[in-house]
């Protein structure tokens, strides 16, 4: 499963097309491919900038284990995470994702890569409720519960993993194109106003998401295995949490 490539993805943006959008020049839109590509590939692949990832990951895999025990609010308690059974849901989600933010910050302190994480985690928690009740206002300990219980098979652990790398990823491109974005906006440059800038910041958020079904399709085997087999163990963990953004930034560099 680890050799799995997505190739040409159909009907859809590939890399080049979403930089496009940046400039009329195709030599300054390869340069911008492959600049923000390879910044984010020689900042990710560095072991001491995946450790946030590795915690976030984690972090999802023990609420997806948790949410099959009856005693949801005791099988939280042993992640450290205290949730009175008569608060609602959103407060619930508040404090699993400060449990992330405070195990991140006491083991690797502040760092824009840090807060990406947390942050991608905080937003596939949100989604992953919403998809399940429709709202977040008014949903229930038990919603959460539930909604986190239907990702605990095979096949929809790897829509959930896809969920979280898709919003690192997304997030990740986005900070490195900030930095230069002001450059391009204004009567007489590539983005007129800040229409053009949000169409192309939903182009991006496309891309990532369709490139990151590379992880999907590898992800639920991964945990289906290691959780028969009780080995879903730190170390394991972090095994496919750094093959899997290789995998999902080898794919970028091939669009």
């Amino acid at each position: 499963m680890g050799h799995i490539r997505l190739g040409r993805l159909p009907k859809r943006r590939n890399w080049n097309q979403v930089c496009e959008l940046l400039s009329s020049s195709s030599a300054d839109v390869n340069n911008i491919a492959v600049s923000i590509s390879k910044a984010a590939r020689n900042g990710l692949l560095e072991d001491d900038n995946q450790k946030s990832l590795f915690f976030t990951l984690r972090h999802l895999i023990q609420l997806v284990h948790a949410s099959t025990i009856e005693d949801f609010s005791n099988a939280l308690a042993s992640m450290g995470i205290q949730i009175d059974t008569e608060e609602s849901g959103m407060v619930a989600l508040g404090r699993i994702s400060e449990s992330l933010k405070q195990s991140i910050r006491e083991t690797e302190g502040s760092s824009y890569l840090n807060t990406i994480a947390a942050t991608s985690f905080q937003e596939t928690l949100a989604k992953t409720v919403q998809q399940h009740v429709q709202t977040l206002f008014g949903c229930s300990i038990d919603d959460v519960k539930s909604a986190f219980r239907q990702y605990s098979s095979r096949n929809k652990f790897g829509q959930i993993a896809r969920e979280l790398f898709s919003a690192y990823i997304t997030r990740i491109f986005q900070s490195i194109i900030d930095r230069t974005i002001s450059e391009h906006v204004g009567s007489d440059k590539t983005f007129i106003d800040v229409n053009h800038v949000i169409e192309f910041q939903n182009a991006l958020k496309t891309y990532c998401w369709d490139v990151s079904k590379i992880v999907e399709d590898f992800s639920g085997g991964w945990y289906s295995k290691h959780q028969w087999e009780g080995t879903l163990t730190d170390d394991e963990i972090k095994r496919f949490s750094s093959f899997a953004l290789k995998k999902l930034l080898s794919e970028i560099g091939s669009q």
